[in-house]
């Protein structure tokens, strides 16, 4: 698997062509916004920041997720970094300037801080993470230039593996690892190998920190992957710092209008079963005697189908999807106690016999099993 694969095309974009892709967005489903900055001091660059939000805001662009790092934040100089409509929240360096991650998560989003998640080693790796009210984990990441590679590698190790099986991450971030060079610079195969492992990705594919004599891809976003999910990315030109910040829209399609389920069916009322019946009386039936046995059936058939035809024709019947039940004695509840099933076994995948996981889907399986067959018996008695 490769970025290009994916077709991830992570262009440049002014404020009016960032809007337009959002907007697109927006009309084909349900989007989540989230920006990464690596800001080189929030402190001073406060009237930049609620500048490039308003700007965003006035072509209808609203971010959920703003994630930055390099805050240079402390206990003295936090207090005025509040931008209305949004909820801040921050992590900062007490022994070291500098440094530092912070969010401000739109204030009508519910959430709660993963501290389980996040490692911060002041100087080397320094992280925050959240998880919303609809289960999606998002996490800003700043690794520190020149950071001890071998302990770089295991603390991405260690937040991917636990967030592989999650069903939506947004991980923004400086990771200073130059993934223009997956060929010649052994840390950006690595980190690319252990996203892919875990079912991540990188959304942005072209420089973002861009100088007179360099340019480099530090800064991502970093995803699990879902095709269910429409992904958009890109890179904002700004001056606010000599990071791009970059974006990543992941949007949930509008369901399709479901496909009708139908059915032929006849319409067998009184009157038409009292004119099927007077109709068959009045046959002479005896012509049947002098053909041979397969002739005899294929006429009395034919017959028989010409008359139902007339009196109780076969229409196409649409059938609700939430009346579709595979099998008559299947109720409601025996079809969630099958998912709850499914769900423990997932649970058990990888694990030995002698497993707790193990143990509690063999028991919840065969209670399932037995309700099951009584209900099919109970039907057909």
């Amino acid at each position: 698997m490769t970025i290009q694969t994916l077709s991830i095309n992570s262009n440049y974009h002014d404020i009016e062509s960032f809007s337009n892709v959002i907007k697109e967005c927006h009309l084909n489903g349900t989007s989540l916004l989230a920006l990464h900055l690596n800001i080189l001091s929030l402190p001073a660059k406060m009237d930049d920041m609620k500048e490039l939000i308003a700007d965003m805001q006035s072509h209808h662009v609203f971010i959920d997720f703003i994630l930055l790092c390099e805050t240079w934040l402390n206990e003295n100089n936090s207090d005025g970094c509040n931008i209305p409509g949004y909820t801040f929240i921050q992590t900062n360096r007490k022994h070291k300037k500098g440094g530092g991650v912070a969010m401000y998560i739109k204030s009508d989003i519910k959430f709660k801080i993963r501290t389980d998640l996040a490692i911060f080693e002041e100087g080397l790796f320094e992280s925050i993470f959240i998880e919303t009210h609809d289960n999606t984990i998002v996490g800003e990441v700043y690794r520190i230039p020149n950071a001890n590679i071998q302990t770089s590698m295991k603390h991405y190790d260690n937040i991917l593996r636990k967030l592989r099986d999650k069903t939506r991450v947004i991980i923004g971030g400086d990771h200073n690892v130059d993934l223009l060079k997956l060929d010649s610079l052994p840390i950006a195969s690595d980190l690319f190998d252990n996203l892919l492992a875990n079912s991540f990705i990188p959304t942005i594919t072209k420089p973002t920190r861009i100088t007179h004599s360099s340019a480099t891809l530090i800064d991502n976003i970093f995803v699990n992957y879902d095709h269910k999910i429409n992904l958009a990315s890109g890179i904002l030109i700004s001056h606010i710092s000599d990071h791009y910040p970059v974006f990543c829209a992941l949007t949930i399609p509008k369901p399709n209008k479901p496909i009708a389920i139908t059915r032929m069916q006849r319409k067998i009322t009184e009157s038409a079963l009292e004119h099927i019946s007077n109709t068959l009386s009045n046959i002479d039936w005896n012509y049947l005697d002098n053909m041979a046995m397969e002739e005899s059936y294929s006429n009395f058939s034919a017959t028989l189908i010409e008359i139902l035809d007339r009196y109780a024709p076969l229409k196409c019947i649409n059938i609700s999807q939430s009346h579709v039940i595979k099998e008559p004695w299947m109720s409601n509840g025996l079809r969630k106690s099958s998912q709850t099933a499914l769900k423990l076994y997932k649970l058990t995948i990888g694990k030995s016999q002698w497993d707790k996981s193990y143990t509690k889907y063999q028991i919840y399986r065969r209670n399932y099993k037995r309700i099951k067959r009584e209900a099919k018996q109970i039907y057909y008695n």
